[in-house]
């Protein structure tokens, strides 16, 4: 078997995320004492007999190179809802493949580049989200449970979504109009692939000159969006106003509370919450009674304080 020293250009996702007996179109790697051992080959199928022997090992994950992203992705798009449907998996190893499968799309667009297949893709993943939360088959707070908070841009727009489609569920909103909340929250932030990497990963307070520059974000992950064929009112709104603040002290145009949606203040809230609960290089994450504490406290004016309480309902229920 091939094995390789090198994790840089892998992505790990959880075995249950592969189909048993499928043919499938990319290789398979395992961790094995530290390395990377090539376990099914493209062409190959995983059989029931495999998958076991290798739980029974303690190897929940496979590896997959960044050569075989774009055969993943399309096997996501055809598969994950069959996967997610399986009467044999469990709350815990559904929340599993949701994530895993939301963190490989976005972190694919935001490390190489970023497609309208792809963009399709992370929309077609929370399709299947919102319908198994909606069908009480898993919730937003057990799938965030696996987030490590330890933030990056890509983990963040899932974290985002997640919070949000929790909270829209909780409040009460149709499918159709979480369907684009979840859209308009897991691609907020890809404008952010414009903005200067060295502002992006910068270790302490930007500069005023730098914040000016991050204040742009919402413009280009609009104009992303525009420019891949996205056409929805709702979730091009959310991109555009997601840091905007009921008391018009948000950006990019101080607008106000009537001339903000109510989609998009649910994904500032779910920004706002995710961004004080990750840890960065300068600042350790707050626990989410600080978070919460901070959102209903300090920024009362600023944020729709009933669906900081949704937020609150909602991570009561992983």
């Amino acid at each position: 078997m091939d094995s390789y020293k090198k994790y840089n250009s892998y992505k790990a996702f959880t075995i249950e995320t592969i189909i048993l007996n499928e043919p499938l179109a990319f290789d398979l790697y395992i961790n094995n004492s530290s390395r990377l051992v090539k376990f099914i080959k493209s062409g190959d199928t995983l059989s029931f007999d495999k998958k076991e022997k290798l739980l029974q090992n303690g190897v929940d994950h496979f590896y997959l190179s960044s050569h075989h992203s774009k055969a993943f992705d399309t096997y996501l798009t055809n598969h994950l809802g069959t996967v997610l449907s399986s009467p044999y998996l469990n709350k815990k190893q559904k929340s599993k493949i949701i994530y895993s499968s939301a963190i490989h799309i976005m972190q694919d667009m935001f490390e190489s580049d970023i497609s309208q297949s792809k963009i399709m893709i992370a929309k077609d993943i929370m399709t299947e989200t919102v319908k198994q939360i909606i069908s009480n088959n898993v919730t937003a707070a057990s799938i965030l449970q696996l987030s490590t908070h330890d933030y990056q841009t890509y983990s963040h727009c899932v974290n985002v979504a997640l919070y949000s489609i929790g909270m829209a569920h909780e409040h009460g909103l149709d499918e159709a109009m979480i369907h684009k909340i979840a859209s308009g929250a897991i691609l907020h932030d890809l404008g952010k692939c414009k903005i200067d990497q060295c502002i992006i990963n910068k270790q302490g307070k930007l500069s005023l000159d730098e914040f000016e520059a991050m204040k742009e974000h919402p413009q280009y992950s609009y104009e992303t969006l525009i420019s891949n064929g996205e056409t929805c009112p709702e979730t091009l709104e959310i991109v555009l106003n997601h840091h905007e603040k009921l008391d018009g002290s948000g950006y990019a145009r101080a607008l106000r509370e009537k001339e903000i949606s109510f989609a998009a203040q649910i994904v500032t809230i779910a920004d706002i919450f995710d961004a004080l609960t990750s840890n960065r290089s300068y600042k350790e994450a707050e626990s989410f009674f600080n978070a919460l504490k901070i959102m209903k406290e300090e920024m009362k004016e600023q944020l729709n304080i009933k669906l900081v309480d949704s937020l609150i309902k909602m991570m009561g229920k992983a």
